[in-house]
């Protein structure tokens, strides 16, 4: 795992990244290190959502799921009050 300074930490982007860095910052008026921070933000979101739809879409464990899930709508018919 990377080791960060207590003060942040220092990346190197392209000359391409740094003038879009410098663009957005100058368009939004904020510092580079908070556009930095919210594109990080939004990337490790979308590599969670990616991760978990490749999760879910796996079959392989689908039989297990669907067994419990059957298991569980069984006490639905148990005529018990459910309040």
């Amino acid at each position: 795992m990377a080791r960060v300074a207590k003060g942040g930490m220092q990346i190197r982007v392209s000359p391409e990244a740094g003038v879009s860095l410098r663009f957005l910052a100058d368009a939004l008026g904020r510092p580079i290190a908070d556009i930095v921070g919210e594109a990080v933000e939004q990337f490790r979101r979308k590599v969670i959502i990616e991760q978990s739809n490749q999760a879910y879409a796996s079959r392989e464990d689908l039989g297990d799921e669907l067994s419990e899930l059957r298991a569980w709508e069984a006490t639905l018919l148990d005529g018990l009050d459910p309040a």
